[in-house]
């Protein structure tokens, strides 16, 4: 069985369109996790959340995503270590 290259290619493209959506979503909800961290609720956490989003979009990796949220929550007590391991927690979640 041989497969089409434009049916290989679809195939593709959904995948990372997929890991796209998924990554995006882990990212989300541990910026609505370290937003409550923070304190904030609501529209605040909203906003927070989106912008731990928007700061994965920097570089390659999660250095980008703990840049963001590692000084805020460092603040609070939290380790590099325990920021990290939350942050893995999210991203390696199997989706819902």
């Amino acid at each position: 069985m041989t497969f089409n290259s434009s049916t290989t290619g679809s195939k593709t493209a959904f995948d990372h369109d997929r890991e796209f959506k998924r990554r995006t979503k882990a990212v989300k909800q541990f910026g609505l996790w370290a937003a409550g961290r923070l304190g904030l609720a609501g529209d605040a956490a909203e906003t927070y959340a989106r912008e731990v989003v928007m700061a994965d979009f920097e570089e390659v990796g999660d250095d980008d995503i703990l840049a963001k949220v590692g000084p805020d929550l460092t603040a609070t007590g939290l380790s590099e270590a325990e920021i990290r391991a939350q942050l893995d927690g999210y991203l390696h979640a199997d989706p819902a």
